[in-house]
């Protein structure tokens, strides 16, 4: 956060995107495997339309065309391989 109290116009811009990306990608991995493990009915359907949420934050940013291949790079090394 303080990097964003010090960034004014289009670096502000530009380390709000990636900073949001990086973040909806790494949670969205998450909900995922939350999703894909749990035997409960009801946490699948929340993790499904939590899913669909964070995927449709992650479109708007992607669609500002000042998401960065590093930042999504960033997010990849954090899959577990």
């Amino acid at each position: 956060m303080d990097q964003l109290k010090n960034a004014r116009g289009q670096a502000f811009d530009q380390l709000f995107v990636d900073l949001l990306r990086a973040s909806h990608g790494k949670i969205f991995i998450t909900i995922g495997e939350v999703r894909a493990t749990t035997k409960n009915s009801l946490i699948r359907r929340l993790a499904t339309q939590t899913n669909n949420t964070v995927q449709d934050h992650m479109d708007v940013l992607e669609d500002t065309g000042l998401v960065k291949d590093a930042t999504l790079d960033d997010v990849a090394s954090t899959i577990p391989k």
